[in-house]
């Protein structure tokens, strides 16, 4: 008994020190992306760093949006301290005509991918030129929130 209780509190110990070699400090970022006050249906959030210190390698976030929501988390996904660049992703394929295609219908060949037109949905100053930022100063529960305007109103 004595033995199994020590074997048990070295796995223990063998796993938390495990857990903390791979958290290095990351931080959960989670919100919500709506576009002209709606939910954004569907899309790509992405977070790059800004001015990484060479000593460490912070390295590039991104996960998909749905229904507005998106979320980065775990001790290998989150996101180190630091300052980054946020953007978003979202495009609408449709055919010559201007009618929506589904992508699964060309991935599954039953629409000819010649000839369709990605129409991105979301404006410049929130893509990858634009000028969002998130600065990470410590580990922690972020929450994010960009409300995007095309003006279109």
């Amino acid at each position: 008994m004595v033995r199994y209780c020590v074997l048990s509190f070295c796995a223990l110990g063998l796993l938390l020190m495990t857990g903390c070699m791979f958290d290095e400090g990351r931080s959960d970022v989670s919100g919500t992306v709506t576009l002209d006050g709606q939910p954004l249906t569907l899309g790509m959030i992405h977070f790059d760093p800004v001015d990484p210190p060479k000593e460490k390698s912070i390295v590039s976030g991104v996960t998909q949006i749905e229904n507005g929501a998106y979320k980065i988390t775990g001790p290998k996904l989150g996101l180190l301290p630091g300052k980054y660049k946020v953007w978003i992703q979202s495009e609408l394929l449709k055919d010559k005509n201007g009618n929506l295609v589904n992508p699964d219908d060309v991935k599954d060949m039953k629409v000819n991918p010649a000839g369709l037109i990605n129409e991105n949905l979301i404006p410049p100053e929130y893509g990858p030129g634009g000028e969002n930022f998130l600065e990470i100063k410590q580990k922690g529960k972020i929450e994010y929130n960009l409300d995007i305007k095309t003006n279109k109103e």
